[in-house]
């Protein structure tokens, strides 16, 4: 089962990457974009604007990522 909405909020991704990941934050994923709906422990949950199931894939938090402002 999926863990969307997750209480951690991408601490770990935070502290350890040092990039703004929180849930809710609107990203450009692999330029794609999306909005970080989970926190995955080294991996943010995306969900692409253009994906019609809103499936939740995992990105890596510095590998073709921009983030924006919260959604």
């Amino acid at each position: 089962m999926e863990k969307a909405m997750s209480n951690y909020n991408c601490d770990y991704v935070r502290r350890h990457y040092g990039v703004p990941a929180e849930i809710g934050r609107r990203v450009i994923a692999n330029g794609e974009p999306g909005v970080i709906m989970a926190d995955r422990g080294q991996y943010i949950g995306v969900i692409l604007d253009s994906d019609p199931k809103k499936r939740i894939r995992n990105y890596h938090p510095t590998w073709e990522m921009q983030y924006g402002e919260m959604a």
